[in-house]
């Protein structure tokens, strides 16, 4: 499907497991044409509009690479693990200067390439963007398992805050 999901942030520091993707919403249905109809759906459901994150794995990631590219003032920060910008050659990183983005991906990956992160990761140094990046050598595409066990991935994204860029 073509959902994206939305997580209050104490159901994703319990990680209640397969019971929580049953109690997914599709924001792409909600709001058809990005027009900022979010103040509902915060006021429905107790979000914090500051406090909106962005995060997913491989094909997740790609997404996460998008979503912010084409709306960097809607998050707090962005996790693309294991992703790849695809437009990465053409983009503004400019656009992406104050937002707290941690990229996560390991160089043996043969699934998706290393690459187009390690040249995001240049072009928001470039621009002083706040960017972190955990560059594995091995574990491939499996690495992600691994970096949201390890990496303090949690407390990090819970640091970030739009009224604090």
């Amino acid at each position: 499907d073509n959902a994206e999901y939305i997580y209050l942030s104490q159901k994703l520091a319990e990680l209640p497991g397969r019971k929580f993707h049953s109690k997914r919403n599709h924001i792409a249905r909600f709001k058809k044409n990005y027009s900022y109809t979010t103040e509902i759906l915060c006021k429905e459901n107790f979000i914090d509009k500051n406090r909106i994150y962005v995060t997913g794995t491989s094909f997740g990631g790609v997404c996460t690479w998008k979503l912010i590219a084409k709306y960097p003032e809607f998050f707090a920060c962005a996790i693309p693990v294991m992703g790849a910008f695809a437009n990465w050659k053409e983009y503004n990183f400019e656009l992406l200067k104050s937002v707290p983005i941690w990229i996560a991906h390991s160089s043996d990956d043969k699934t998706v390439e290393v690459e187009p992160d390690d040249e995001c990761y240049n072009q928001l140094k470039k621009v002083s963007a706040p960017v972190k990046y955990t560059r594995w050598d091995e574990f491939g595409h499996g690495m992600s398992g691994r970096f949201y066990k390890i990496e303090p991935w949690v407390e990090w994204m819970f640091n970030q805050d739009l009224n604090k860029r």
